[in-house]
């Protein structure tokens, strides 16, 4: 059946292909063009991606020596004798060299991101409900480890060093704060060291989403290098080169997810754009990172993360100045309360945005999200800064010590706001008919845009120009 649709595909592409280069020489049309292009090149990765699962789905049951490299893992003593790990394969009898998969390991022993190791594994292949999870990662095929051969070795590569700079952030953070749980996750997205409870309640409040590394992180960690570098060197070539190697190695260390990916492809297409002395917009950069990531992982539209992360940041970027526009007579006044205002303008948009999702994937959704996020987001992101700041000034004990101080009294306050609004018994609304909700939501986004853009008047001006 997957040949039969991979032919099918193939034919689809060609077909679509040939009627564009057509298009292309009649009309003219460079953005017809480029469109069906790109979907006709997404198809033929399609097509390739399907191939490829359908071989490693043959093996199986089968057993094979592998030598693999840990990129991705987050183990902690508490999880018992099953773990989990994402490797490449470095050498294999049936996957080609750097192939992903996921190894599943029993026993006490735990493995590092970095790690190399030898063993004999027995191929399983992804079914279930995490299948579109898994696979929007680029893992197709499981490998659960049933010996290992020699010792384990450290490689000296870029993942052996973010390994090794995880490692100490974590035991730094361990050893210096009371609320660990909250910084490792604010921080470097992992959440391992979090309670169960503690994170139900978390998504309770509708606060979730900061504490998985995405743009922010970027933002305050890039910008701040960017205007030390900016002091340092008056190069903008040196400068760019030296931030798209720190975006890389970020991605490489928070554990390359969805929402990693997608602020390390924005910010290097920033660099790029800061080398060749042009602007460019938030919006085309965030419609590139997708197009990159889909066409990378076409399964990244299964993904939950996928959808949430590029939903809340096109909000982000477009809602937020609407509203400003309608209500900045009221708030230029103060700035506490433009501060204030901007909070709410960013969580209600992000709000909007994923509200639809959160309805036909979880079916429920958060009613004090948009209070309890401007309460949290200023003190989250001051969180994160003194975070990043007792990392970096680590040599200094006395300085690390102060930012740790700081970064902890904040994180009580975090987390005394989510479980205050999280703990209430009518945080969250439970959707029984996420198809009736979701009909009426796009009913009320078709108002609010005709409210906020006025569609009408392009129209009447577009019948002007028709009549001249």
């Amino acid at each position: 059946m997957l040949k039969t649709a991979g032919v099918g595909f193939l034919i689809i592409s060609a077909v679509l292909f040939s009627i564009l280069s057509a298009l292309l020489i009649i009309c003219k049309n460079k953005g017809v063009f480029i469109l069906f292009l790109l979907l006709a090149l997404f198809c033929v990765r399609s097509v390739t991606v399907i191939n490829s699962i359908e071989k490693i789905n043959k093996l199986d049951g089968i057993d094979d020596t592998v030598e693999v490299t840990v990129v991705s893992t987050q183990t902690t003593p508490e999880q018992g004798n099953v773990r989990n790990c994402t490797a490449k394969v470095k050498n294999s009898l049936y996957l080609n060299k750097n192939t992903t998969v996921s190894l599943v390991l029993f026993g006490a022993k735990s493995y590092e991101i970095g790690d190399s190791f030898t063993a004999l594994v027995s191929y399983q292949k992804i079914d279930g409900d995490l299948r579109h999870t898994y696979f929007s990662e680029g893992v197709y095929i499981k490998a659960v480890v049933k010996e290992e051969y020699g010792e384990t070795k450290t490689q000296n590569g870029i993942y052996s060093l973010a390994g090794k700079l995880r490692r100490h952030i974590t035991s730094r953070i361990l050893n210096n704060t009371d609320n660990s749980h909250v910084l490792m996750a604010v921080l470097t997205g992992d959440k391992a060291y979090m309670s169960d409870k503690f994170y139900d309640t978390v998504k309770c409040a509708g606060v979730s989403h900061i504490l998985v590394v995405s743009g922010m992180h970027m933002a305050i960690i890039c910008v701040g290098i960017e205007r030390i570098l900016r002091l340092i060197i008056r190069n903008k070539f040196i400068e760019s080169t030296i931030t798209l190697l720190l975006v890389f190695f970020m991605c490489v260390l928070f554990g390359m997810s969805m929402s990693v990916i997608r602020a390390g492809i924005v910010y290097l297409i920033r660099a790029v754009y800061n080398l060749m002395g042009r602007n460019v917009s938030n919006l085309h950069s965030l419609a590139f990172a997708a197009l990159t990531v889909i066409f990378i992982h076409p399964f990244a539209l299964h993904s939950v993360v996928f959808r949430l992360s590029y939903a809340s940041t096109l909000g982000i970027l477009v809602l937020p100045q609407l509203f400003d526009e309608k209500f900045k007579d009221y708030t230029k006044k103060s700035n506490v309360l433009r501060v204030i205002a901007n909070a709410f303008y960013v969580s209600v948009s992000a709000y909007i945005t994923t509200l639809p999702i959160c309805i036909s994937v979880f079916g429920y959704v958060s009613v004090v999200s948009v209070l309890c996020n401007v309460l949290v987001s200023l003190a989250a992101t001051y969180m994160l800064s003194f975070t990043v700041l007792a990392v970096v000034f680590g040599f200094i004990p006395i300085i690390e010590r102060a930012f740790y101080i700081l970064a902890d009294m904040l994180a009580d306050y975090f987390v005394k706001m989510v479980e205050f609004f999280g703990g209430l018994s009518f945080s969250t609304v439970s959707i029984r008919n996420p198809e009736l909700l979701t009909a009426l939501l796009l009913i009320s986004y078709l108002i609010l845009y005709i409210i906020i853009f006025k569609p009408y008047k392009f129209l009447k001006r577009g019948e002007v120009i028709a009549d001249r």
